[in-house]
């Protein structure tokens, strides 16, 4: 029969076997239970839980610590649930929603354990909570998604992917292919075939295609027989050099591991029954688009089979279009299908689910209320605040009670105000004196003063705008920018005043400081350099002569020459061989 343990009666002695047999009971996979002892009579436990542990998942059996053997008993928490972290389910304590070592590294529980006679006990348990590697996600701004409302044009992927690959066909001379990524989430095939990992802070993507069909499998074939000194393809982005794209063909001769320290793909590996898979990154560091490049190795050919037609193509150029399209509401990962958790209007990161909480939230979902004062600007993009325009700035508290709040400007003015929550000032016509800090001071009905700042920087114009009080019309072409003091900002490929003028003959671009590397009279695009080779020629730099039987602009002609005469690879005229002669 069940009793209530008070303080006053003799605890029974835990031996040695009971204590091992007590901790084994109440040992989880996932969780260590330390000690269980006596201070006075009173029991108290003590358990580790790692901060990533789900809703759900077991902390401590309270059951078997003080009622094993005994009738009902009824556990309900009285105090040290900080936030409501933890709750009791048939006197099994079990995390009850997301932990945060950050946050709240320790929880000193009480819990009452009442039986069917009355009086209840109290128990104490201490829970540690455990840092966790790489826990929680971090929310990188580098490279934050949109948001979008229906399919992009490489269907659920949060990022427009598109190839494109010129190459030099030995039957028919130059060739271009180009088509977007597609994954759909309801095809069997697209599952079984992908699989992307993106769980990280570092706006890396890793990815593996299993290649199913037989057109595909003859390219990955081709692919891994001409690459195998160079088993990592890198293709460098041209937004700010910093995005980098690589991938690779692992075959199963080699247990799909990398065929050398070079590897550039360190992911899971993938049960497949599939002689090759092909793996690689993506390290995305901007949201805007990106064109990679690639980085071909010389004396590369592979085997394409476009609309049922083999071809055998030597690449020359091999390029990746990814534009940042993000998820639907409520989605993120890189095939968009994994369910955000953020609470209280915090946004979710289209790659990890990250959560950036709203002011005055914080813990791994933003559901921890976090009391502050902070200054949030309107516009909130500070690249939006110029010369003579305006920025409004709210002072705001949270999660606390204001007995006064002082506003401090950049010339040490103040303005007092009582018992607000929140304040704004509104600086229009913004000139150089408006830049500076500004400070908002609470004080709480406790004497504790708490402030936040911002700083003003407006040094830019207005777009369209230039000159010290930025009112001389700037209107640049070719999609140059206006600064304040330089004027037009011209793309590469232009320059001028206005950004009216092409790059000279011979160079490229930014301010066409870079000098063209094309051979055999042929010109180069302005913007990046790339050869428009003149007729018989080919290759990065056109210095390669169309390949045998081939010749003219971009070796689209087949010679006729006959009785192995030799073709000219510029107009297709024969040199003829003894004793023949003629034309061809």
């Amino acid at each position: 029969m069940y009793g209530p343990v008070s303080t006053s009666r003799s605890p029974a002695p835990l031996t040695a076997k009971n204590r091992s047999q007590l901790e084994e009971t109440l040992l989880g996979p996932r969780f260590c239970f330390r000690s269980l002892w006596r201070v006075q009579g009173t029991l108290k436990l003590s358990a580790n839980v790692p901060e990533n542990a789900h809703a759900g998942e077991t902390v401590t059996s309270v059951r078997s610590a003080i009622a094993e053997g005994r009738e009902e008993v009824k556990c309900e928490i009285v105090a040290g649930n900080r936030n409501g972290r933890f709750r009791v389910t048939t006197c099994v304590i079990q995390v009850a929603r997301p932990l945060d070592y950050g946050v709240d590294p320790t929880y000193n529980l009480t819990v009452n354990v009442t039986g069917s006679f009355g009086n209840p006990e109290q128990l104490y348990v201490d829970v540690q909570v455990q840092d966790v590697e790489g826990y929680p996600p971090v929310y990188n701004d580098t490279c934050e998604m949109p948001t979008r409302t229906a399919w992009g044009n490489s269907g659920d992927l949060n990022v427009d992917m598109k190839w494109t690959v010129k190459g030099m066909s030995m039957n028919i001379g130059e060739v271009f292919f180009s088509n977007h990524f597609y994954y759909n989430p309801n095809s069997v095939k697209d599952q079984v075939s992908t699989r992307v990992y993106s769980n990280n802070n570092n706006c890396l993507v890793q990815f593996v295609w299993k290649p199913m069909n037989s057109d595909d499998i003859t390219f990955i074939d081709s692919l891994w027989s001409t690459s195998i000194e160079r088993p990592c393809l890198n293709c460098s982005g041209s937004t700010d050099g910093a995005s980098v794209l690589q991938f690779e063909v692992l075959h199963s001769s080699t247990g799909f591991t990398p065929s050398s320290s070079g590897s550039c793909y360190t992911g899971p590996i993938p049960q497949t029954d599939r002689q090759f898979i092909f793996g690689g990154s993506l390290t995305i560091s901007s949201m805007k688009r990106n064109l990679f490049t690639c980085d071909l190795p010389d004396n590369i050919s592979v085997s394409l089979i476009p609309h049922g037609n083999g071809r055998d193509i030597i690449p020359l150029l091999v390029e990746f279009d990814a534009q940042p399209v993000g998820c639907p509401p409520n989605k993120y990962g890189v095939l968009c299908d994994q369910n955000c958790t953020c609470e209280n209007g915090a946004r979710c990161h289209g790659l990890n689910g990250a959560c950036k909480c709203q002011p005055g939230w914080q813990g791994v979902i933003c559901d921890i209320p976090y009391s502050t004062v902070v200054i949030i600007e309107t516009p909130g993009d500070s690249r939006r605040i110029y010369i003579s325009g305006t920025v409004t700035l709210h002072c705001k508290v949270f999660h606390l009670t204001a007995d006064r709040m002082m506003w401090t400007f950049p010339n040490k003015t103040e303005k007092w105000l009582q018992g607000a929550q929140e304040d704004r000032v509104r600086i229009q016509n913004i000139q150089s004196e408006h830049n500076g800090t500004y400070t908002c001071t609470v004080l709480t009905e406790d004497g504790a003063a708490i402030n936040a700042s911002y700083e003003l920087q407006a040094v830019a114009c207005p777009p369209e705008k230039t000159g010290e009080s930025c009112e001389e019309e700037c209107v640049c072409s070719h999609g140059g920018s206006c600064d304040r003091w330089a004027g037009c900002v011209c793309p590469p490929g232009w320059t001028g005043t206005t950004c009216q003028t092409s790059c000279p003959v011979g160079t490229y671009g930014q301010g066409c400081s870079r000098r063209c590397r094309c051979q055999h009279d042929a010109t180069c695009f302005p913007t990046d350099g790339r050869c428009n080779c003149t007729e018989g020629w080919f290759g990065s730099n056109c210095s390669r002569p169309c390949p045998a039987g081939r010749y003219g602009w971009k070796c689209w002609h087949a010679c006729a020459c006959k009785n192995n005469a030799k073709c000219n690879n510029v107009d297709g005229t024969c040199a003829c061989v003894p004793p023949w002669t003629g034309k061809l």
